[in-house]
């Protein structure tokens, strides 16, 4: 818990608009969390099938808006992510795909925009050629026109690690007894967030 959050409640707080709908990739015990925060919840298949096999279970859960806002649930400050994103949505060119977030010269393309069309083009490619399934993100949207959005210092900083997570002063716990989700999905061991 940082704040008395998890990390998902915190992008959860951070996304959260009247007009659009959240969708959340995890496990189902992470239903008891989203309450009114998050329309949906999904999950990819097989299960820990790796971020782009994730992307695509949130795409396909997801509404046909022109862009789709992604972000990984563990980044403390995704707060401040959000804050440039949205924004440059309504000053992208036509032809960019993805709006992609650089913190300090590098890309995290998971926290980023991209335009629905264009990433399920790319994920149905993918899945005929049987290659989602432990799919790293750069390859996923490697063919994307991107547009670089730079993002203040450190507000893509992620928690992997529980050294990590102490420097955020984040507390480990058991998520299923506490209410709180762990950063990782349902594995036990990981950092709780």
């Amino acid at each position: 818990m940082l704040e008395g959050q998890s990390l998902l409640q915190r992008t959860l707080a951070a996304v959260h608009c009247e007009t659009g709908l959240v969708t959340v990739v995890g496990p189902p015990d992470l239903a008891e969390l989203l309450d009114a925060a998050a329309d949906r919840l999904v999950r990819e298949d097989p299960p820990f099938a790796g971020p782009a096999a994730a992307v695509a279970a949130g795409l396909a859960g997801s509404p046909s808006a022109e862009w789709m806002l992604v972000l990984a649930c563990d980044m403390p400050q995704v707060y401040q992510v959000v804050a440039v994103l949205a924004p440059a949505v309504a000053q992208a060119h036509s032809s960019v795909e993805a709006l992609i977030a650089y913190d300090g010269g590098r890309q995290q393309p998971l926290a980023a925009c991209y335009r629905r069309a264009a990433l399920a083009h790319r994920v149905d490619e993918l899945r005929a050629r049987g290659e989602l399934n432990n799919l790293s993100m750069r390859t996923l949207i490697a063919s994307l026109e991107e547009a670089r959005v730079d993002v203040p210092a450190g507000s893509t900083a992620d928690v992997d690690t529980w050294a990590q997570a102490a420097m955020w002063g984040i507390r480990a716990g058991d998520h299923r007894a506490k209410g709180h989700a762990d950063d990782a999905g349902d594995n036990p061991g990981s950092v709780d967030g």
